[in-house]
């Protein structure tokens, strides 16, 4: 049985929450976002996945093999990498065309990029751990 787009964004949205971006899109929007960031988590984070990844029905929004459970939660961790980036990218936008006075007055003094490039920086660590494991599932040692 193939395994749905939807069965890995359902966990991937159990590893973040936007709720600023979910207001302003349309469901359908935020399936199209979730798909790129998707693109991104398995061309470039989980390329040494073992089924292939690049069979897919795009049509039926489906990988055309099954993905057990821990393939499907890299996957997410790749999104949610995705997300943090984007994130990341657009509070420094965000805080590069105010005032330094400006910024600090309407954001937490707790220095957001900060957290935000923390957060990034161990979800990255945790997806290439997640990675390093999977690809060492099978292997019993050498003989």
């Amino acid at each position: 049985m193939p395994t749905l787009f939807s069965s890995i964004y359902t966990k991937a949205n159990v590893l973040f929450s936007d709720t600023p971006l979910l207001s302003t899109l349309m469901d359908d929007e935020y399936d199209e976002l979730l798909e790129l960031f998707l693109s991104k988590s398995k061309s470039i984070y989980f390329k040494s996945c073992k089924v292939d990844l690049t069979d897919v029905d795009d049509t039926l929004k489906q990988f055309n093999e099954i993905l057990d459970d821990e393939e499907q939660w890299i996957l997410a961790l790749g999104i949610r990498l995705t997300w943090l980036e984007r994130k990341l990218y657009k509070e420094e936008n965000l805080r590069d065309r105010m005032t330094t006075k400006d910024y600090n007055a309407s954001h937490s003094p707790a220095n957001l990029i900060d957290k935000l490039i923390l957060l990034r920086d161990k979800t990255e660590k945790d997806l290439k751990q997640k990675i390093v494991d999977y690809s060492f599932n099978e292997f019993s040692g050498f003989n």
